[in-house]
């Protein structure tokens, strides 16, 4: 699975204590009304149903015990009674949901509604597992609610296979305090490559052994760090029709070289990231700048609450554009239900902008609506988070038709270490990876 790497034990960060409260506020109302009650807005009316439906929905949610308690408290009985639809939930990690799945389908056991990772879709799709959405959301307004990027994460061939229920953007983050104490104006993050290798310089601190104390932006170089620099200088992991690996073209080795060259060459971090002091490395201030998901802010919250408000996040600096790095989750429809309809009213349900926000305050994620973000708490209440909006606008999204994407993904990281080794030079060894890519994409 290609998920989000941060260094981190957790990064649930704050909002976990205030959705255990709402849990536990639910749980103690009698009869449970459900969300719509939660949220003080009157259920919708129930369809009438012929005969009793029974939909099996399947989340990789198990990570946080307060979300599970939330999917079988609340959303559950909150579906249900809107519905007369009977759900059965089955919640499992990560690992297991990704190992499992594949088997279920085999087995003809597949469940109706699931989940989709970004990566994923073009496989699931090679597989048979989804189909298109078309048929409820071409007449669906929710649909203007989402940023561009996040539906054409879901999009193949035109057809639209997926709904977003979570934005994990990656976005800039700079330390403001760190800036101001190396002569750098806090309000002027950088804007461009250019402008990250002169502030880089500023911000830097080695020893008189020429070891770094801190580096200028954390260098980690996991695909996730290395990837958004390759789409700010116009290059593409894929090409087009998803066939073959683009990431040998000229503009992304010229971005790789670049990521290979801040340490390399201008000398303003270590080759290998920060040390890991338990939290992100902006968090810690072992870095002044680094990308990272929405949990950083969460992070900075809990380690550092007096400083929460010295952790700056902004647009990626740029070369050619300023995309940063989305990876989105979302609702995936099974091509074998039963329940088509039914199926879809749960996808519906899941993704009102009311429902988002609770599950997405439980997980500390970012609510994949813009209503969401602009109308509830806590994004509502810290402008920061509108940059998480103003990033999405910015960022290509991932190559949904790609099939196995994670491992091309993962190639493009080991052309950058194998490079960082001294073992090959970068050109030798993105074309290495990018014809072992190819080969994967391909199923040869």
């Amino acid at each position: 699975m290609m998920r989000w790497v941060g260094r981190t034990a957790g990064g649930k960060g704050v909002a976990v204590s205030k959705l255990a409260l709402v849990v536990a506020t639910v749980a103690g109302l009698a009869g449970l009304t459900g969300l719509a009650g939660l949220a003080g807005v009157a259920p919708r009316a129930r369809a009438a149903t012929s005969a009793k439906v029974t939909l099996t929905v399947m989340t990789p949610e198990s990570e946080n015990p307060a979300a599970i308690d939330w999917y079988n408290k609340v959303l559950k009985p909150a579906f249900e009674k809107e519905t007369g639809i009977a759900l059965n939930l089955q919640i499992t990690d990560w690992n297991t949901y990704l190992q499992k799945l594949p088997v279920l389908f085999a087995g003809g056991r597949g469940p109706d509604v699931f989940v989709a990772g970004g990566e994923l879709l073009g496989t699931y799709v090679k597989a048979r597992m989804v189909q298109p959405l078309d048929k409820w959301t071409d007449h669906w307004a929710g649909l203007q609610d989402y940023p561009k990027a996040a539906l054409l994460d879901g999009t193949i061939g035109g057809q639209l296979y997926t709904v977003p229920y979570r934005l994990d953007q990656r976005i800039f983050y700079y330390r403001k305090d760190i800036f101001e104490q190396s002569g750098l104006d806090p309000r002027r993050p950088p804007q461009t490559w250019d402008d990250l290798v002169d502030m880089g310089r500023k911000l830097v601190v080695r020893d008189e052994k020429g070891e770094f104390k801190r580096d200028a932006i954390n260098l980690w170089p996991h695909w996730s760090n290395v990837a958004p620099f390759v789409l700010q200088n116009g290059g593409r992991f894929v090409t087009t029709d998803g066939k073959r690996a683009a990431f040998d073209s000229p503009q992304a080795i010229e971005a790789l070289q670049f990521f290979v060259d801040l340490s390399q060459k201008y000398k303003i971090a270590g080759p290998w990231g920060s040390p890991y002091q338990g939290v992100e490395s902006v968090v810690a201030g072992t870095a002044a700048m680094q990308y990272g998901g929405a949990f950083v802010l969460g992070q900075m919250a809990s380690a550092d609450p007096k400083n929460v408000d010295e952790l700056g996040v902004t647009l990626p600096p740029k070369k050619v554009n300023r995309s940063g790095l989305l990876y989105v989750n979302k609702w995936a429809m099974s091509r074998t239900t039963k329940n088509p309809d039914a199926a879809w009213k749960f996808i519906e349900f899941a993704t009102r902008p009311e429902v988002l926000a609770e599950i997405s305050r439980i997980n500390s994620h970012v609510p994949a609506r813009i209503s969401a973000i602009k109308g509830f708490s806590p994004w509502r209440d810290d402008p920061r988070w509108l940059a998480f909006l103003a990033a999405a606008d910015e960022t290509i999204p991932f190559p949904a038709n790609a099939n196995k994407l994670g491992d091309v993904m993962s190639a493009i990281e080991a052309a950058v270490r194998t490079t960082l080794e001294g073992k090959q030079g970068l050109q030798q060894a993105v074309a290495t990876e990018a014809e072992r890519a190819t080969q994967i994409l391909q199923g040869r």
